[in-house]
């Protein structure tokens, strides 16, 4: 981790992460210090003033030098130090760390300097910045220092600005949830004061830290924001906003998103910039960023060629953080083509220098590197230690997670980890059981310790200002008939209110971030949960090598899978003929013999799947075997986040609802009818008038019959989330909801089921930030929505949807929909559902059976789109109880 000089004359700011290095044509400096000659000492320094303001160090620093010696020649002592320090800044951005520390710290014994707030400051940001690449305990101590003195002279910029690097610093060392909210206040902070330079800085390195955490679609709107802030602020692009976004986009392709074509242009447009401007840090920054891709392709011996250009780059600018970045992908190139000694010498050094540099941040990265070259190298038992420690590592580094949605990217950002270790454990070692264990350290983790905390917590549905205002914005943008300006007004304000609740809602959730890790299921006890004939398989989709661990009472089985493409290929062909009504043809029964076949036998009555990947989308119960029926004709099927939620989940709760059900169905009028603003946004239910759902009511009654006396319904105006959130919705056994569901892939807390509002102060969304901070005892939730089965892929924490709210909320499982369903099927459907669960079947079991009835009624018209869209998500082993539904 590179941290470049920025740094506003005057006004002293600090730059964020990039960095490059190389030549610039010679002639342009001469002209620029020719016409520097032509002007007076205080025009020359003017000018390079407005340059450094910019952030634009290339053109400042040669102005500079010329300052420095015009006021030295008329003895303008105090001027020629402030020149001094800003070519010094310039030359510390070329690469000369060691150098300009020593000439700084020299500085700092000067009286002239210390007596000087402005230059006393100037030259301590300088000093922190460069400590921050070389020693950040002496970093620390210098941004304390500035502080100090800002704080003396009521200087509010700098007081916000070495807080905020403060925040950075904590990040380095680890805690990512102070650093995260340090950073978000610096940067509103800095917005408020009109520090346009530090709110800029702060945006970036709150990009790098999204992208860092597994968020870079999350970066990439950030660093538009930040391109849109500078551009009106008439400023140019900061080289390290451009670095910031090249690091987004390369983790991006990585995790899939098929972008390399726009990496690499942004790649080697950046590349160029910082070669132009002389900064290595982002020059560095780059080709390290470049080799990794290449390293993962065939392309490796360019891959190693970048890499030694990488390497030798940052030993020349003295940045050990990339110089053991460029090491790091030294040492997987080398061991991917098999020079096994230089991978070892390689990694070891890159492990010692980030080591040096105390960043436990990256430290896992390295060290599951190390393990893979020792494995390679046969050393097993040291491969073993080395991912233990790394994981160790990343323990530590949860701990200090704001929230539970940035847990579950940290986990994801570090999957690999998580999988390399697995592999390690099953292939290499042979012990099945402990892979399984490993696995399950990762999969649904947060989502595992957020269920824990609920059981023991109360409720926490908050109410201040920020809330109130985001319910207005929101109101607005629902009921409104907007234009496309004033959409794109409101949703700005919308997106500035969320951000600025993120401090409450990170204190808010400190006391769960802080609960001691949960111990991971072992396979052993997850069979006893198991009941007779159920077969659990838990899916690990990898790129080399997939696999299904099959878990019954009776033991734990290993099966080898085709790579992860396939999959995807297959599921994807399945799924879009699905949901388009056609025959899904050859797939179905194609995905049916890779996914299912290898794990059921002919004593299997139920499937428990732990899916990865893009087998979160597929309706299983849809598949077809070799007789041509489908899967739901022999099996009952669950799907579940991880075995160690799913054994949780099937643990008894402290108390238990006696009302039978809540059931809510609400269908909007017609509304004004809105524009289509044009602008991307994470919040899209504005728009075209919602489709009325003239079923939903028939719906809510039929299940309340058939769960009898005690059901509640709530129907047309009084469905509302003002009556929602008044209802003493823990003690219903059964919770139903039939309405509009709003899936946010880019931002799951935003995801929503569609009410009444009730009352002004509710906006009608019912989000899921709202609903993972209600307190359930619910046996089943139905939702009889749109899409509250899909979400946010997050690697191995699962998908981020309404659903899991709800079981964070407490509910032991939930009917959910994989699509946009149809009104009426799933209205037929659900009352199908509600007899057989009022028989006393399982969750499970009762909607395998309304599925089977629903075929059987409508034969050839019953396509899989009409009754496969719905999964029980959870404990589907859940039978509701009741005198008038044992009476039935």
């Amino acid at each position: 981790m590179y941290f470049q000089l920025f740094f506003c004359p005057r006004r002293a700011v600090l730059r964020a992460r990039g960095s490059a290095h190389i030549t610039r044509p010679v002639m342009i400096t001469l002209l620029v210090v020719a016409v520097a000659w032509a002007q007076s000492a205080q025009e020359t320094l003017q000018q390079a003033d407005r340059y450094a303001d910019q952030g634009d160090w290339f053109h400042a620093g040669p102005l500079y030098a010329t300052a420095e010696e015009q006021f030295r020649a008329t003895g303008d002592r105090r001027n020629e130090l402030y020149a001094k320090l800003g070519r010094l800044h310039r030359q510390a951005e070329s690469g000369a760390y060691r150098t300009v520390r020593d000439e700084i710290n020299g500085l700092l014994s000067d009286s002239a300097v210390m007596s000087d707030h402005a230059l006393h400051i100037r030259a301590l940001s300088i000093l922190g910045t460069i400590n921050l690449n070389l020693d950040t305990e002496a970093a620390e101590r210098n941004w304390n220092e500035v502080i100090r003195l800002a704080t003396e002279n009521n200087d509010p910029k700098w007081q916000n600005r070495g807080r905020g690097q403060l925040a950075l610093i904590a990040g380095v060392h680890g805690d990512v949830g102070g650093s995260g909210l340090a950073l978000v206040q610096a940067m509103q902070r800095a917005v408020a004061i009109g520090d346009t330079a530090g709110a800029l800085h702060f945006a970036i390195w709150l990009a790098n830290g999204l992208t860092m955490n597994g968020m870079p679609d999350r970066a990439l709107d950030l660093l538009d924001k930040a391109v849109l802030f500078s551009k009106n602020a008439n400023r140019e692009t900061p080289l390290q906003l451009s670095v910031a976004k090249v690091r987004a986009l390369a983790t991006a392709v990585q995790a899939g998103s098929g972008q390399r074509a726009q990496f690499e242009s942004a790649a080697q447009s950046t590349l160029e910039e910082a070669r132009r401007k002389q900064t290595p840090g982002a020059e560095i920054e780059i080709l390290n960023l470049w080799a990794k891709m290449l390293s993962e392709t065939a392309s490796r011996s360019q891959a190693e060629r970048l890499g030694v250009e990488a390497l030798a780059a940052a030993q020349r600018a003295s940045l050990p953080r990339s110089e053991a970045q460029a090491l790091l992908v030294l040492s997987q190139v080398y061991r991917q083509t098999g020079r096994l000694a230089d991978a070892d010498r390689h990694i070891s050094k890159a492990v010692a220098t980030l080591r040096q540099v105390e960043e436990p941040y990256d430290l896992p990265r390295f060290l599951a590197e190390q393990a893979e070259v020792k494995a390679a190298q046969g050393d097993l038992s040291q491969a073993d230690a080395l991912y233990s420690q790394a994981l160790d590592v990343i323990e530590g580094l949860l701990v200090n997670a704001p929230s539970s949605t940035t847990k579950s990217a940290m986990i994801a950002a570090r999957g690999d980890i998580y999988i390399g270790h697995f592999r390690l454990a099953l292939e290499r070692l042979q012990r099945p059981e402990r892979a399984f264990t490993i696995l399950e350290a990762a999969r649904g983790r947060a989502l595992y310790d957020s269920i824990r905390y609920s059981r023991t917590a109360i409720s926490a549905v908050g109410n201040t200002a920020i809330e109130r205002e985001i319910t207005q914005h929101q109101r607005a943008l629902l009921n409104n008939a907007l234009s496309p300006s004033e959409a794109k007004r409101v949703l700005g304000l919308l997106d500035a209110a969320y951000d600025r609740l993120l401090p409450i809602e990170y204190a808010r959730a400190r006391a769960e971030m802080t609960l001691l890790r949960g111990k991971p299921a072992e396979p052993g006890e997850v069979r006893k949960r198991l009941q007779p004939g159920e077969v659990l398989v838990m899916y690990l989709l990898d790129a080399k090598q997939s696999y299904g661990l099959r878990l019954t009472r009776t033991g734990l089985t290993v099966h080898q899978l085709p790579r992860r493409q396939e999959f995807s290929n297959l599921a994807r062909q399945f799924v879009e003929a699905v949901k388009a009504k056609q025959d899904p043809g050859q797939s179905a029964h194609s995905l049916y013999r890779i996914v299912v076949a290898p794990f059921v036998a002919s004593d299997t009555k139920a499937l428990t799947i732990v899916p990865d990947g893009p087998l979160h989308l597929v309706p299983f119960a849809s598949l077809v075997d070799e007789t041509g029926a489908a899967l739901v004709a022999k099996l009952a099927i669950t799907s579940a986040p991880s075995a160690t939620v799913y054994q949780t989940l099937k643990t008894p709760r402290r108390s238990r609802a006696s009302r039978p059900l809540l059931a809510i169905s609400f269908s909007p009028n017609q509304r004004p009818q809105n524009t289509e603003s044009g602008t991307r946004s994470v919040f899209d239910v504005r728009g075209p008038t919602l489709a009325p759902l003239p079923f939903g009511n028939e719906e809510v009654e039929e299940a309340a019959r058939a769960l009898g006396k005690g059901s509640i319904t709530l129907s047309g105006p009084e469905a509302s989330e003002a009556a929602l959130k008044a209802a003493s919705i823990h003690s219903f056994k059964v919770i139903h909801v039939a309405a509009h569901g709003v899936s946010n892939e880019r931002e799951p807390d935003r995801a929503a089921i569609v009410l009444a509002a009730g009352n002004r102060a509710e906006d009608g969304l019912w989000q899921a930030r709202e609903i993972r901070a209600t307190r359930l005892n619910a046996d089943v939730v139905v939702l009889s929505a749109c899409e509250t089965g899909t979400g946010r892929l997050q690697g191995q924490e699962g998908v981020m949807n309404l659903a899991r709210a709800f079981l964070t909320a407490g509910a032991k499982s939930v009917v959910a929909s994989l699509w946009s369903v149809d009104d009426r099927s799933t209205a037929t459907l659900m009352g199908m559902f509600y007899e057989h669960l009022a028989r006393g079947l399982m969750v499970r079991e009762a909607l395998r059976q309304a599925q089977l009835q629903f075929v059987k009624t409508y034969g050839a018209k019953a396509t899989p789109y009409h009754w496969a869209g719905f999964e029980v998500i959870g404990d589907g082993t859940q039978r509701i109880t009741n005198g008038t539904a044992a009476a039935n």
